[in-house]
């Protein structure tokens, strides 16, 4: 018995590689792969050897628990030409499996005296369909309530209302026009009162010079961006910075004797 170990392929996609071929028979060989192809599905096989095999699926084991049977594929091998029959011929270990017979079943013959009858099929001869006005009739009884006809709902007529109809007055087109004039008449119609009214005294708006602070000696003349700053008793205490960062001034130490 030889092992052998071939490759699978499908359509030039690969199925597996170093798939073990076992029960080999003179038509037939088992692949053991996890996955099986369907019944029917044509494979190539092939060999160490460089022969590629055509192969059909003829039958499928799947995984089942408490089978030591490995799951796999039964193929029927296409040996075409003597490289690949003497091939698969020196892997041969089993012989083939015996096929079912395809004997006919005897034939029953029948004991009893009685001939066979056939029951005709009763068929069912439909009724004459009443005319539609004799549904419609009957119907109309059935929805006719018991106490007799439907009461027809009287008409709701409108209350007359005594009081007349008010007619707006037309809007005077010139009055209209003034109102809307891009002038100052309509200043003097909107305005009613003074008590918004803007009072002209005459005086003209005085405008202050710019104030020097090197002459008003604010200035030091170090820092040009400093200038002294003066507390509410009006006594200096020391150069304020520009930016508005006071500094306190620091003590003075004592010199010890």
């Amino acid at each position: 018995m030889i092992e052998s170990f071939v490759d699978l392929g499908y359509r030039g996609l690969t199925l597996g590689r170093r798939v073990k071929l076992s029960q080999v028979r003179p038509s037939s060989g088992y692949l053991e792969t996890p996955a099986p192809m369907p019944v029917g599905t044509a494979i190539v096989i092939a060999t160490d050897e460089g022969h590629s095999i055509k192969a059909k699926v003829l039958a499928i084991h799947e995984q089942t628990g408490g089978s030591d049977k490995a799951p796999g594929m039964t193929v029927a091998p296409e040996l075409a030409g003597e490289a690949i029959e003497s091939w698969w011929r020196a892997r041969v270990s089993y012989p083939d499996e015996p096929r079912p017979s395809t004997t006919e079943l005897p034939v029953v013959s029948r004991t009893s005296s009685k001939p066979i009858t056939v029951r005709p099929r009763a068929h069912a001869v439909p009724d004459d369909v009443p005319p539609i006005s004799e549904l419609v009739a009957a119907a109309a009884k059935d929805i006719q309530p018991a106490g007799g006809n439907t009461d027809v709902m009287p008409v709701i007529r409108d209350v007359p209302n005594d009081k007349a109809t008010m007619i707006m007055p037309a809007i005077d087109q010139e009055l209209l026009e003034q109102l809307t004039r891009p002038s100052g008449e309509i200043e003097q119609l909107v305005r009613t009162t003074g008590e918004h009214e803007v009072i002209d005294d005459g005086k003209q708006t005085m405008i202050m010079d710019a104030i020097d602070p090197a002459a008003l000696g604010l200035l030091d003349s170090g820092n040009s961006g400093s200038f002294s700053a003066v507390d509410e008793d009006g006594n200096g205490n020391g150069n304020a910075q520009a930016g508005g960062d006071d500094k306190k001034p620091g003590k003075k130490k004592r010199k010890r004797r």
